[in-house]
């Protein structure tokens, strides 16, 4: 017995049948002298409970825990021992994703003759006469396939939390088949309604209903598609998630999208504008009447129960096709409003209405009833209106509206995107060679697809997809399974990317990778040559904005990969894996962390926790233990097949990408990033010696600063030249300066004509007189704001806006806006308040939508407004005093009325507008009421009084809303 107890308290890999792969550093802790007392005092058995049925956690700096033994925290406990109970409908929602980018059906191979309507595979489709092996009649058949869970067959209710089920509720005959369930009685007396459900679908002429709602808008025009061309074409993009990787704080990437060059263009009568893309699309009340008309003529009047249900449910129809992306409705928000008792075909025989007489229905019967109804309409969205809408236009969101959703005809858009598709294949694509296509490869090939954009379409690159891969596992192939993403890939390579990126800050030049590092360098700057916020000077900032055409296509792939090879130093590289578990408001959150680091400097977990405490709070810390290991030969290998060797499929053709580098990809940014760094340091030497300049760059944008004239001339002049060695070249009609230039004798150079004495670069205005910094809305109104954020599914509206209004505070509520060490205190309050009239005006928005087909509870709505302003409080003292050196001198009392000021301008302008519903003005009026009790406080009144704080309150943003 002493032996066995020794054994089983062995650590090492000296157990017998167990190889040490992966070192687990808690071992050295535990074989310390203080562990070693502690075994000897309780025995054996207790020491063992101790390490196997307990977790053990040391503690560290700032409240946070180190996990060094028990089970994992970051482990889910999927396996419970009691049954899960079933899915509440509130759990339950429809899966709106599957409209997005659908490809057409078409009758055979051999014709171009696609399949309007329902699609082939459909059960509607596949009962035409006949049932695949099947002794049910079709519409038992059918009524299988509706009610999956009254025959107790996998359903939406098994689907416990909302996770979507992954099989094909469309193709379960085989389901059907193996199990032969019987069809309840309530059910079979349906099978003539459902009957003539077939019925209806098989004489339904879906061509001419399409034709009559949603008329071609290419068929016998004769339109040139290639001027929907957009004029960076080939520049691909996806939403890539590289910043939130590199910086935790928010990232100009996100600001980008809202940068405003105001640069007036004089009236040309002789160009004509170029077209839009969207003016193909049919418009949303055009898909809504094809929708409901379809819906009309499938389904038999009794089927809706009655007038009232029928009209309920498509204002439902409406509202989800109206929604914009990652916005979806719950089945319990689809239900309301509907009058289960008029579904009387769903009740038993003997409850049923016959000659004015009605039995009690009993509680029993009610609840069965009930979740028959939520069975019907579940299939009715999830299972008709989808497979409809997707099989018969292509859905799609875009650059220029961001969130809002497109439809466009199948046939419109293959006539219009072929020729364009042909012309991507042959300009930075050429067809790859069936040695590169057949060969062994890490990374599978990438599909294309296309976005419209303001005046053309933009090609995109989904990297993070997973393709289907053979699945051989057992030596043989058994079938399909998902594969790993190129991004999943190419993680370790990231990973060590950013581990050199942060070793060798000078390998990246100018460029800046998140909002911190631009705030660093400004204020640092500003500093030298001002003395600090609010110092006078007389001097002139001359600013200068440029941009390379193409980026990211134009890199020279050999170049890019010998940098690389000078970049990457050491030989062997170990990724550091561990997890974090931290409070967040009422639950908690959990996330993975990687970094790369070289081999010999791999520390155990302790140690390595111990650093990490230094910069959390209150944090749970846990190893991941399986930390992988990549050689430099291997790593160069993949990055040399991502960059040299990048298949895309076009038409089901594989092409190779010949120049540039793939943008979509997890690297593309820091590679970009490395590469024009080198570009800066043997081209721009000039910049870093002068101490009057400072070069900023993100990706591809540089920001010149100076306070010589000449040198801002010359600085011009060389980025003119370009750099045909890097295949760099500045684009002359996106170049932007605060000053008179020109080059012989001939004014090129766009001038930016503001206003007032701020510059615009990548969402963020830079003051020319005093170098203080404004966040750019221009973007973010000049389209419509509803557009810019989705609020959600439907159920817990309310704690969604909250969530989405505060990140939209979060997103400008940076020391880069919000440091009164580095602004000056009128330029903070005034990004305070302009940050809180836009969360305010997204507010307004959701009011618009949603009152205008559901209820709202106003006393709810003013929690969400105080909550925001709370949030928005703690938050900016909390970001502007993180960083050593700076501070936000404004007093929390005067952000709150700031917050408050904004919600009532918001309101007041809905509350007198004719144009929105009495139920919207009401509300705003209600809400009003509140939001101004609080502003009319005493406690404020020096502020309602101050003349500067009523300016900022009453012109901020004032040629935008």
């Amino acid at each position: 017995m002493a032996d066995e107890k020794s054994d089983r308290l062995k650590l090492d890999s000296l157990r017998p049948g167990i190889s040490n792969f992966y070192i687990n550093s808690n071992i050295s802790w535990f074989l310390s002298p203080q562990w070693k007392f502690l075994h000897g005092v309780i025995g054996d058995d207790h020491f063992f409970d101790l390490l196997t049925s307990t977790c053990l956690f040391l503690k560290l700096e700032n409240g946070c825990l180190a996990q060094v033994a028990g089970t994992p925290v970051f482990y889910d406990n999927k396996y419970k021992l009691n049954k899960p109970a079933p899915a509440k409908p509130s759990q339950i929602a429809i899966a709106r994703h599957r409209l997005f980018y659908g490809r057409p059906l078409f009758y055979s191979t051999t014709n171009k003759v696609y399949a309007i309507g329902l699609p082939t595979t459909h059960v509607l489709n596949r009962l035409e006469g006949k049932v695949n092996n099947f002794t049910a009649s079709p519409p038992l058949y059918l009524i299988a396939h509706i009610f999956p869970h009254q025959h107790k067959l996998r359903s939406m209710f098994d689907a416990a939390n909302g996770i979507t089920m992954s099989y094909n509720r469309l193709m379960r005959d085989a389901e059907i088949e193996a199990s032969n369930p019987h069809t309840p009685t309530r059910l079979k007396q349906t099978q003539v309604l459902f009957q003539r459900m077939l019925t209806r679908h098989f004489n339904l002429d879906y061509v001419s209903v399409l034709k009559r709602h949603c008329a071609s808008k290419t068929r016998g025009r004769n339109i040139d598609m290639t001027q929907y061309m957009d004029d960076d074409f080939v520049h691909m993009s996806e939403h890539i998630q590289t910043q939130s990787q590199l910086d935790k704080d928010t990232t100009l990437a996100t600001q980008m999208s809202n940068q405003s060059d105001v640069v007036p263009i004089p009236y040309r009568p002789d160009i004509k504008a170029p077209p839009s893309f969207q003016d193909l699309q049919c418009g949303h009340g055009e898909v809504k009447a094809f929708a409901k008309h379809v819906l009309s003529d499938i389904i038999p009047g009794e089927l809706f129960g009655s007038t009232h249900n029928k009209l309920r449910i498509f204002d439902s129809v409406d509202a989800f096709i109206s929604m914009r992306k990652y916005e979806t409705l719950t089945l319990h928000a689809l239900v309301q409003g509907l009058q289960v008792n008029d579904f009387k075909c769903f009740y038993s025989a003997h409850y049923k209405q016959e000659n004015g007489r009605s039995e009690r229905i009993p509680p029993s019967e009610q609840t069965k009833v009930t979740q028959v109804v939520l069975e019907w309409i579940y299939w009715i969205f999830e299972d008709l209106l989808i497979p409809l809408l997707k099989n018969t236009f292509y859905v799609s969101d875009s650059s220029a509206d961001r969130k809002r959703t497109y439809y466009f005809r199948h046939d419109d858009w293959l006539r219009a995107t072929a020729p364009l598709l042909e012309q991507l294949s042959s300009s930075i694509f050429e067809r790859a060679s069936e040695d590169l296509t057949h060969s062994y490869r890490t990374l599978q090939p990438s599909y294309v697809r296309l976005m419209p954009k303001e005046t053309g379409v933009r090609p995109i690159v989904n990297l993070r997809k997973q393709n289907w891969v053979d699945d051989d596992r057992l030596g043989h192939k058994v079938g399909y399974r998902r594969g790993l993403s190129i991004n999943h890939i190419l993680r370790s390579a990231f990973d060590v990317l950013s581990y050199e990126r942060l070793r060798q800050p000078n390998a990246m030049g100018a460029s800046l990778l998140g909002a911190q590092e631009a705030f660093e360098r400004l204020k640092e700057y500003k500093k030298r040559i001002i003395g600090g916020a609010g110092e006078s000077t007389h001097r002139k900032f001359y600013l200068i904005k440029a941009d390379i055409q193409c980026c990211f296509d134009t890199i020279d792939q050999q170049k890019l990969l010998n940098m690389l090879d000078e970049i990457i130093k050491d030989d062997d590289y170990v990724i550091l894996k561990h997890h974090t578990l931290a409070r967040h408001n009422d639950t908690y959150k959990r996330t993975f962390k990687r970094q790369a680091v070289p081999e010999y400097e791999e520390e155990s977990f302790i140690d390595y926790s111990k650093k990490l405490s230094e910069k959390l709070r209150n944090t749970i810390i846990a190893d991941q233990v399986v930390h992988p290991h990549i050689e430099k030969n291997d790593l160069l290998k993949l990055l040399k097949e991502h960059i040299m060797e990048n298949l895309i499929k076009i038409n089901n053709r594989i092409y190779r990408q010949a120049t540039g580098i793939p943008q979509g990809s997890i690297l593309s940014t820091i590679l970009c990033s490395f590469f024009y760094g080198m570009l800066e340091r043997n081209e721009m030497e000039f910049v870093q010696q002068s101490p009057s300049a400072l070069l900023l760059r993100f990706i591809d944008d540089f920001l010149f600063i100076t306070t010589d004239r000449e040198e801002a001339r010359y600085f011009l002049q060389v980025l003119r030249k370009g750099f045909p060695q890097y295949g760099a070249h500045i684009s002359d009609h996106k170049t932007l300066v605060n000053f008179d230039i020109s080059f012989d004798g001939v004014e090129t150079i766009n001038r930016c004509q503001r206003p007032d004495d701020y510059f615009p670069w990548c969402g963020i205005l830079v003051n020319s007189k005093t170098l203080d910094v404004k966040a750019d809305y221009g973007k973010t109104f000049e389209t419509d704001i509803r557009n810019s954020f989705s609020v959600g599914d439907g159920c817990r509206i309310g704690e969604t806006v909250v969530q989405k209004l505060t990140q939209s505070f979060q997103q400008h509520a940076h020391a880069l806006y919000a440091d009164c060490n580095f602004n000056s205190s009128e330029t903070v309050k005034r990004n305070l308040y302009e940050n809180y009239l836009v969360a305010a005006v997204k507010m307004g928005v959701f009011l618009t939508d949603v009152l205008d087909w559901k209820r709202v509870n106003v006393a709810y709505i003013q929690r969400v407004v105080e909550n925001v302003v709370q949030f928005g409080v703690r938050y900016t003292l909390f970001k502007a005093s993180t960083k050593q050196g700076s501070y936000c001198t404004v007093p929390p009392r005067l952000i709150y009325w700031l917050g408050y000021k904004a919600f009532e301008r918001v309101l007041v302008k809905l509350m007198s507008d004719s144009s929105l519903n009495n139920a919207i003005r009401a509300a705003s009026r209600k809400l009003l009421r509140g939001v101004g009790a609080t502003v009319n406080k005493g406690i404020f009144k020096r502020y309602r009084t101050n003349r500067n704080l009523n300016s900022i309150v009453k012109h901020s943003l004032n040629h935008l809303y």
